[in-house]
């Protein structure tokens, strides 16, 4: 066996599916789902308080900017709801967040006997995606406690603040649980991809020998051989689609909810990055809005990416089909079968049924965030216009109800003293 390759590795999430139990994701225990249920009463809480209020007040313009009123109270209510999502589903179904491994034992078992093994690199990108989620993490947890040591205002703010910090965790660990997955059936599949490819080169064209009537023992044989490992090959195609089709629908309810929240908050720092700008604010904030538009941005970017991947590793076995095994007259029948198949099994990751999840998605999100940034801005702007004319004129009224009232008062005391003389 080559050095480079390692066995076929259950899941690559085993990592992260530990950390998230600390977030009261993938418990399964009493003891656990008590952890759970004290997250969730702990949130329902935090929500009987005036949490609105808190959460207007830590924008200064609140009071007088209707887009960042808006903005604000939409990702607080996706927040909000996301993690009702998150910590309900944990709680009543404990393993939905799981890596399906005893689905992938039989597909592992027949990968491995046709030889197949991830790759050095494969493991490596699977550590190098944890990696970069702890440093996330941290990174994000260290800015949150600098936040509150180094403003004195947000102690009073710490409930609300910490619940921004369980979001975005929430927000990480979930993305990185579903790119784990689903890196697991693309490496699947693209194993399946290679065996497809070895066994069509190799020398199995038995039918285009002319056979004795001896010889057709050792023709039925071949064939025989063949068309087993042709079967095996969709089968275990079948079953990577269905487990992919489960990974995705575990997650759409959360994808749908993270993809929309996560569109609100680039909208709303990009927002809030121009109207730092513009008013002359610290470049330390500015800087603290930009991380925090690279952390909503950067998991979906990701997640769309290896979607798309995985759908391409399926669909390349369609061709892999027509190129190799058409050349096999004994297969027709069974290529013909597998391409109904494939036909009817077109694999798509896509957030409740709404949308697709794939590269096309990314540009969309670009263009709407353009569009709607644009759109809130001018509204801001148009907003804050309205409010100085309407500033002005009141000024100006009672500028003259001033002038009129004391002119009115002088006529009088000069009519009095007049009168008096």
């Amino acid at each position: 066996m080559d050095r480079k390759k390692k066995q076929l590795l259950v899941s690559t999430s085993e990592s992260l599916e530990k950390v998230s139990r600390f977030l009261g994701i993938n418990l399964s225990s009493y003891i656990n789902g008590l952890y759970n249920l004290a997250l969730l009463v702990i949130l329902v809480i935090f929500l009987s308080q005036d949490s609105w209020t808190i959460n207007c007040l830590s924008d200064n313009h609140c009071e007088q900017r209707f887009a960042v009123k808006f903005l604000i109270g939409l990702t607080y209510s996706l927040k909000v709801l996301l993690v009702l999502i998150i910590l309900s589903t944990s709680l009543f179904h404990p393993k939905q967040f799981v890596f399906p491994r005893q689905e992938t034992f039989v597909i592992d078992s027949i990968l491995e006997s046709y030889g197949a093994r991830f790759t050095n690199n494969d493991i490596f990108l699977a550590h190098l995606q944890d990696i970069v989620t702890a440093k996330i993490a941290l990174l994000d947890t260290m800015k949150t406690l600098y936040d509150i040591i180094a403003y004195s205002n947000l102690f009073k703010d710490i409930p609300f603040t910490m619940f921004n910090w369980y979001c975005r965790m929430c927000i990480l660990i979930t993305n990185g649980l579903f790119s784990h997955h689903i890196y697991d059936i693309y490496l699947r599949s693209r194993e399946l991809n290679k065996i497809a490819v070895q066994h069509s080169r190799e020398n199995l064209s038995v039918s285009y020998v002319d056979f004795t009537t001896s010889s057709n023992l050792l023709f039925n044989k071949c064939n025989n051989a063949l068309i087993t490992k042709f079967r095996s090959i969709q089968y275990v195609h079948h079953e990577l689609y269905i487990l992919a089709t489960k990974i995705n629908t575990n997650f759409s309810l959360q994808l749908l909810t993270m993809s929309t929240l996560c569109l609100t908050n680039i909208i709303f720092y990009l927002y809030t990055i121009h109207h730092s700008i513009e008013t002359n604010i610290d470049i330390e904030i500015i800087l603290g809005y930009v991380h925090m538009t690279f952390f909503y941005a950067l998991p979906f970017l990701y997640v769309s990416y290896i979607c798309q991947r995985s759908r391409n590793a399926f669909r390349q076995m369609a061709i892999i089909l027509h190129n190799a095994f058409l050349e096999y007259k004994s297969l027709r029948a069974e290529v013909v079968h597998f391409s109904l198949q494939l036909f009817h099994e077109n694999l798509t990751f896509t957030a409740l049924g709404l949308f697709e999840i794939n590269i096309p998605l990314i540009c969309s999100v670009a263009g709407a965030i353009i569009t709607y940034s644009v759109m809130v801005i001018q509204l801001d702007t148009k907003f804050a216009i309205a409010t100085t004319d309407n500033a002005t004129t009141t000024t100006i009224t009672a500028i003259i109800a001033i002038t009129t009232t004391t002119t009115t008062t002088t006529t009088t005391i000069y009519n009095h003293t007049k009168n008096n003389s």
